[in-house]
């Protein structure tokens, strides 16, 4: 997907996992002379596993992990890019073709979709206005099974989660040889309002695949987590030797906790209920500068205020500071 901070389906938040990975880059489509648009294919299985830190059962250590991405640029507008994309987590040790090969059929069936298996799917779209230097970018997805269309119709907004963003370059006359770049994304992980009518879920969560949508405990999707939203601004310098990103980032990392865990509780008042939500403030810079032509420095800075960290309630007043510093170097050979 085209998101830069929170892509719903896959990102780089978690550590890679052995996968099969098959499909075509992106090509030009013709049929009889006509020109379709350019399309882009990726289809992959893998192999994920939990957090060692998770249980002590030897038995469902991994999980599978199929992915389908499609992407279509279509020839009538430039700069435009649909896609869609499907991931399912299935238990390893129940492995069988259907698992392998159902993902590949466009529809989801009972067996795939209802309890066995954890599959989400979202829809993207970015465009790009290159004579003005803007991007625009979506992506809208869901995670449960739902195949009756009558209710899809009436609530389409079942299970939602959705990322939009934008960017947009400029320059400024005291900044001669540099371009910078503005970034603005929104996250909301949130589940949807009518799971009040029904039981506690969450967007990166299902009961038969209990390590939830991770590999080796970190989560495969969006780096905020599941349940909670976010806001995030930066401005990003390029300039001969490197890159620089200065930016602010506004979490509530699980609402959902709030939502479900704590309201299901009918002794509590509920507007002490309302005190518990947590919040994160983070302000950092990071970048890449090259130090010659094959060496580059990596590093990042990063301060986060915890407001009510703890979901206590009426703690907003308790705050706990965290201070993230991380470098690295890279030489090409």
């Amino acid at each position: 997907g085209p998101a830069k901070i929170n892509p719903l389906m896959h990102s780089n938040n978690a550590p890679p996992y052995p996968k099969l990975d098959v499909g075509i880059r992106r090509q030009p489509v013709h049929i009889r002379g006509w020109y379709l648009g350019d399309v882009e294919l990726r289809a992959w299985w893998g192999r994920t596993t939990e957090s060692d830190y998770f249980d002590t059962v030897d038995d469902n250590d991994h999980n599978l992990m199929t992915g389908l991405s499609v992407s279509w640029a279509p020839p009538v507008v430039r700069g435009l890019t649909l896609g869609f994309h499907r991931t399912m987590l299935s238990d390893w040790d129940a492995m069988d073709y259907d698992a392998i090969l159902t993902l590949l059929w466009p529809f989801m069936d009972s067996t795939a979709g209802r309890d066995e298996r954890d599959q989400r799917a979202s829809l993207t779209a970015s465009y790009a206005l290159d004579s003005v230097d803007l991007e625009l970018y979506l992506e809208w997805g869901r995670n449960d099974y739902s195949p009756d269309l009558d209710f899809i119709l009436r609530y389409p907004f079942h299970t939602q989660a959705y990322t939009v963003g934008g960017q947009k370059g400029f320059t400024l006359p005291f900044m001669r040889g540099v371009k910078n770049r503005l970034i603005i994304e929104i996250t909301n992980l949130e589940s949807s309002r009518d799971y009040e009518l029904l039981w506690p879920t969450t967007f990166y969560a299902h009961h038969q695949i209990v390590q939830g949508y991770t590999n080796e405990g970190q989560w495969i999707g969006a780096p905020i987590g599941t349940g909670g939203n976010s806001q995030y601004i930066a401005i990003e310098s390029l300039y001969r030797k490197g890159i620089t990103r200065v930016f602010f980032q506004r979490v509530n990392p699980d609402n959902d906790y709030i939502w479900f865990m704590d309201t299901i509780d009918e002794t509590t008042d509920p507007r002490e209920n309302e005190k518990k939500i947590r919040v994160d403030l983070s302000f950092g810079v990071s970048g890449l500068y090259w130090l010659s032509e094959k060496l580059s420095l990596s590093y990042t800075a990063v301060v986060t205020d915890s407001m009510n960290y703890q979901y206590g309630s009426n703690n907003s007043s308790i705050h706990r500071f965290n201070i993230h510093l991380a470098t690295g170097f890279t030489f090409a050979l």
